[in-house]
This record gives structure tokens, sequence and C-alpha cells, in this order.
């Protein structure tokens, strides 16, 4: 929770009306669609968090997320976001991690050398995480 002091006006009353214009955007955001969202994919990040502990408990690099639009497709530019990376970590002889839950990425990921170590399905979110690694 923050609190928010209005400026110039440090008595108690104006203290209090100012918490509570935190307080109310506040629980108003907690009981929004938004947060329900939020809590839906929270086991989907939980299962992202084992699934890194479990494949790469020690030192790695992690790709996180990449994106190229629709546009420029096909034109090298994932191996110019993926290739510097996974070639300083083979330097460094240090694992690199990733999982993506888009199916067409397993492919993608599989050609710069991951391997798939797990394919989990999360049922109630009819959603498939793989977890892919570089040892």
């Amino acid at each position: 929770m923050g609190y928010w002091a209005i400026p110039h006006k440090e008595n108690v009353n104006s203290k209090t009306k100012s918490s509570l214009i935190v307080i109310f955007p506040l629980i108003k955001l907690f009981f929004s669609p938004f947060a329900f969202k939020l809590f839906k994919v929270s086991s989907v990040f939980s299962s992202f968090t084992t699934l890194e502990k479990k494949y790469a408990p020690n030192i790695h690099f992690k790709l996180e997320s990449i994106g190229v639009d629709p546009d420029f497709k096909g034109k090298g530019l994932s191996t110019k976001l993926i290739a510097p990376f996974i070639s300083e970590a083979q330097m460094k002889n240090i694992p690199v991690y990733t999982e993506t839950t888009t199916p067409l990425n397993v492919g993608l990921y599989e050609h710069f050398g991951f391997k798939t170590m797990e394919k989990r399905s999360i049922p109630q979110k009819k959603l498939t995480v793989w977890s892919l690694l570089i040892k």
C-alpha cells in the first residue's frame, strides 16, 4: 500500500484524506476483471518458476521472451536476437534456458540447439508449457 501526503498540508486530516485517495483505487483494482485474470494466470507463472528451478537451478542465461513483427518474419531477426547470447553462453560454458507456450516456437528454439526438457500441460488453463535448455 502506498502512503501519500498532500504537499504543504501535513495535518492528520490531510494525511487521512490522501491515504483514502490511494486506498480506494487500489481496492477497486483488486476486484477488477484485470485482477481476476492475473490471479488465473498465476498458476502458469508458478509452472514457469518450477520448471526453471528444475532444469536450470544454477547460473544460466535465460531467454525471457522474443517477438518479431509478423511483417518482418523470415528475415533473420530471430537469429540476430538469439544467436549472440547463445554464442556467449557456450563460450562461457553456461546453460541457456527458456520456456514457451507457443507450439511454433518450439521448432524455432530447437533450431538454435535447445532441447525440450519437459512438455507440461495445464488443463484448467488449456495451455501447454515447453521447457527448453541448451546445456
